[in-house]
Order: structure tokens, then sequence, then C-alpha cells
């Protein structure tokens, strides 16, 4: 169970061109740059009650898709990295 997630989240592009000052009335954009806003929702109780048992860390991903990869696979990929680092120790 997630204790804190992002709520209310919106993705705002924003564009940006090559030149600088005030583009002209009609200029396109050169690019886009996305800016996410929302707000972090946390179960205090839940939350405490895992800090207890001292089981608490961060594991994240840049997927904004949560069905694309659920978040038991995520913690999967996160302990298989560690046979990865240890590879790149014992050379």
């Amino acid at each position: 169970m997630l204790f804190t997630s992002v709520e209310e989240t919106e993705i705002k592009a924003i564009s940006r061109y090559q030149t600088r000052g005030k583009p002209a009335k009609n200029a396109k954009p050169d690019y886009y740059v996305y800016q996410i806003e929302g707000y972090l929702s946390t179960s205090f109780r839940y939350r405490e009650a895992r800090i207890k048992r001292k089981s608490c860390f961060i594991v994240a991903t840049n997927e904004m898709n949560v069905d694309a990869i659920p978040a038991p696979e995520v913690l999967v990929q996160y302990k298989n990295q560690q046979k990865v680092e240890r590879g790149f120790r014992d050379r």
C-alpha cells in the first residue's frame, strides 16, 4: 500500500523560443518544457506504523502511467538493481 501519493496532478506545456525577447505575435514555439503540478497526500496513521517497524523507504519512477508498471513490479526491479551494482564492485 502506498501511503504517500501525488494527487490532482496537472501537466502544463510551456512554450519556449530560441530567440531572446518577446516572440512575434504569430511565432510558433521551437519546443516545449513540461511542468507537473499537484500536491502530496499522506496517510499518516499507516506511515507512522511503517516508521515504527523501520520499514519505510522511497522508490520512485519517471513512469507517469500508474497501470504501466504496478507498484510491486517497481519494487522487484529496484531489488534486482542490487545484483547489477554488485557486479561493478566485484571487478
